[in-house]
């Protein structure tokens, strides 16, 4: 569903920014960072709390896949403080 959503909008030449903040071990998150690249998303951002290596490693398996298919890296954001952490929020 979410890359029908995400071909629908680039259809119409808008840019996407998938705000999902990644946060996982360092194995699914750069599989998650190449399938946004491979469906040409503009930005998306991941949880900084997931770590050095799971940011490392999707920034560069994206970086590894847009110059395979010869296309523009996404810009990719490290969320560090989320708003509402609790109830009280």
């Amino acid at each position: 569903m979410q890359a029908q959503v995400i071909d629908m909008i680039l259809q119409k030449e808008q840019k996407v920014f998938l705000d999902l903040k990644f946060h996982d071990i360092p194995t699914p998150s750069p599989r998650q960072g190449r399938s946004e690249t491979r469906h040409q998303v503009t930005m998306f951002n991941l949880h900084a709390l997931g770590g050095f290596e799971m940011r490392k490693k999707t920034v560069e398996a994206s970086k590894a896949l847009a110059k395979e298919i010869g296309s523009t890296r996404p810009i990719i954001l490290a969320v560090t403080i989320l708003t509402s952490m609790d109830e009280n929020n």
